[in-house]
């Protein structure tokens, strides 16, 4: 058997006897590194898991298997996908990407949801390039609009003086 860092650690807490028995460190490693306290919060980052902006959509994905395997580890396989295909579109974060996935095209297994999402992407752009108009840019077409009313003015009142 080879064993690396904490789980080499704690074996060696053993004694001849108990190295000696296959099940019994199965058991101790079992519960050393699947508790029911380390299930529960592998659940709780499950849930509150949101796609980062650094984050590909395939990257946030199979962030959010490997929490899902960790969180439900007695669950079938199945169940485990629906699981993660509902995370997945709830933490995307974008309305519209959102909307793609979810209510356009119904996916019921994860890798659909992955495949609409890169398509969605593919199609629109990143998420993370679509931004809301900047308050200095709205300030400068006023002004701009303001200024050039300004001029209008004073050409009419120019041309008027001038008959």
């Amino acid at each position: 058997m080879s064993l690396r860092g904490i789980a080499q650690r704690t074996a060696r807490e053993l004694n001849p006897y108990q190295l000696n028995d296959f099940e019994f460190i199965k058991r101790m490693l079992s519960q050393r590194f699947n508790s029911v306290a380390r299930e529960t919060a592998h659940k709780f980052e499950f849930k509150n898991r949101r796609k980062q902006k650094d984050d590909s959509v395939s990257d946030y994905g199979h962030a959010l298997r490997r929490l899902a395997s960790q969180a439900y580890t007695s669950l079938d396989l199945t169940l485990i996908e629906a699981l993660v295909a509902d995370q997945f579109v709830e933490g995307i974060g974008n309305h519209d990407l959102k909307r793609y996935v979810q209510l356009l095209n119904r996916p019921k297994r994860f890798d659909q949801a992955i495949s609409y999402s890169i398509e969605y992407e593919a199609f629109e752009g990143p998420v993370e390039n679509i931004r809301k108009p900047q308050f200095s840019d709205e300030i400068t077409y006023h002004t701009y609009v303001v200024d050039q009313s300004k001029e209008n003015e004073n050409l009419n009142l120019e041309s008027k003086s001038k008959t």
